[in-house]
């Protein structure tokens, strides 16, 4: 246990029967709290409709402030100060320029931050605030450019409004108003915009609210505020039973608390079965390939178990106070709650391509990135802008760019893979099957080589890692890019659908 830890030691005497260090019982003890309030903050402190909600709002913030005080004591001051400084640029700086000064304000912060930690704490897996911080982070910056966006959007409403003087007919000023806002926002954008500047009470719930301050996800401002008011958008056709019914997310919650004990219990039991350090060891060299291959798989698993864990706690602090319901999937005709959903276990695990393992891993990352990089940069430079971005988020240990540098890469293969490959697959059933079953083994290797360097966080262990495994990633993507680029594609006619418009594909 790190010295530099800050939160509270009351339930250290718990340590020895539980097999976890007090940084990390603190935490899941307050995420348990946080969910557990849940109900009764539903019950006793409901939303209601056109009112302020000023008890509610004050309620979450008071919560929220107290759990992250026990889990993290004073280091609550640095969510605080980022909140409070991102506030008064938001406020009073140039409206022209607020969005990025805010945004780069609270990353530089966090990752002034993440350099104290790692210089007090290197190599260390200590909770400390920089995990409230890297949440903090999305919510400041979306939020400063959902702002600019009301602005916009208020200001174009304006001129459509003076434009009605004009001798036009009702249904040519209803076209123009309509053309108006569109080319300048994407749908997204247009979904997330905020109208009206918060008030002191919800900019800092927002902030710190009970329900997401310790581990999120993180969840835009217009979804938060609609929950905490009670105009989350619900299907016309409902009776207010079903509304109910929904909001409180039940079934959902059933079915993420039996999947969050299987993280549990699978990190618990399997930890030390399989260390993660083990990797860069010597013992591990002596392994051959197809053993390492193994191990490597099994040890990477354990690990993002701890994650899956945490982020599900996360989402049942959500659901179990009533947020997260986002409509009812026209297929299955069940209730979707994609607003607090952080990963799709079966999207990441059974992936066939790292593309479709980066879309399911850490989702409402890949949303902040997407919407507060990718579409605000010009677009010859939104990959590098996200790169930079989620690099800088994450911090500065040498294991992340490693994996970072390469992902970009051996995304790059995969897509000419794709292109060069796929279509001679698509003849019969059993093809497709196996060009799944092949790619779907790619994947996961690739994402279990990338990762291993990434936990290790330190630069000499993630290359000699790496070397015990003969680079073996590196080199076969080499070879395939140096085959793919002098090869061309497969013939128009025997191409797949085109695929989906381009997204911000960084490991997260």
């Amino acid at each position: 246990m790190s010295d530099f830890y800050s939160g509270s030691y009351l339930l250290s005497p718990f340590v020895p029967y539980t097999g976890l260090t007090v940084d990390k019982l603190n935490f899941i003890v307050c995420q348990l709290v946080a969910i557990a309030l849940g109900r009764p903050f539903q019950k006793y402190f409901a939303a209601e409709p056109g009112s302020s909600n000023m008890a509610r709002y004050a309620m979450s913030f008071v919560v929220g402030c107290l759990l992250c005080l026990f889990c993290f004591g004073h280091q609550i001051l640095h969510v605080l100060f980022q909140g409070t400084v991102c506030l008064l640029i938001m406020l009073y700086a140039d409206r022209r320029y607020a969005r990025f000064a805010a945004c780069i304000f609270a990353i530089a912060y966090l990752s002034a931050c993440h350099l104290m930690r790692q210089f007090y704490d290197y190599g260390g897996y200590t909770l400390d605030i920089t995990g409230p911080l890297m949440i903090s982070t999305q919510r400041l910056s979306t939020l400063a450019f959902n702002i600019h966006d009301g602005i916009v959007v208020k200001a174009m409403e304006e001129a459509d409004r003076k434009k009605k003087t004009d001798d036009q007919t009702e249904q040519q000023e209803s076209d123009k108003s309509s053309e108006k806002v569109k080319p300048n926002l994407t749908e997204r954008q247009m979904q997330h915009f905020v109208r009206d500047f918060p008030s002191l009470l919800q900019y800092y719930t927002y902030l710190v609210h009970f329900q997401g301050i310790l581990v999120g996800p993180f969840v835009f401002y217009v979804d938060f505020r609609n929950y905490m008011e009670g105009t989350i958008p619900m299907p016309s056709d409902l009776t207010k039973e079903q509304r109910e019914h929904y909001l409180r997310g039940t079934s959902r919650i059933l079915v993420v608390a039996k999947w969050t004990l299987f993280f549990a219990l699978v990190t618990l039991t399997m930890q030390t079965v399989f260390p993660l350090n083990f990797l860069a060891e010597d013992g591990f060299q002596s392994y051959s390939l197809i053993s390492k291959w193994f191990y490597m798989t099994l040890a990477c698993f354990v690990i993002r178990q701890r994650y899956y864990f945490a982020w599900s706690l996360g989402e049942l602090s959500y659901l179990s106070s009533g947020c997260g319901f986002t409509g009812i999937n026209k297929d299955t005709g069940k209730a979707e709650y994609k607003t607090v959903q952080n990963f799709d276990f079966n999207g990441v695990e059974l992936s066939t391509s790292m593309k479709m393992a980066i879309d399911n891993w850490n989702i409402s990352t890949v949303h902040w990135l997407r919407e507060c990089v990718y579409e605000r940069v010009p677009s010859k430079h939104a990959t590098l802008a996200v790169f930079i971005a989620s690099a800088t988020w994450h911090g500065f240990y040498p294991g992340y760019y490693l994996l970072f540098i390469s992902v970009a890469f051996f995304t790059t293969v995969a897509r000419l893979a794709r292109r060069h490959l796929r279509p001679h697959f698509q003849g019969s059933e059993t093809a497709k099957l196996a060009y799944d079953v092949v790619t779907g083994l790619a994947s996961l290797t690739t994402l279990n080589y990338g990762a291993g360097a990434f936990a290790l966080l330190d630069l000499y262990k993630g290359l000699r890692f790496w070397w015990s495994m003969y680079f073996i990633v590196h080199v076969i993507a080499g070879l395939m890019y140096l085959g793919f680029v002098t090869l061309k594609p497969a013939s128009s006619s025997r191409r797949s659908a085109p695929e989906a418009p381009r997204r911000a594909e960084v490991a997260q």
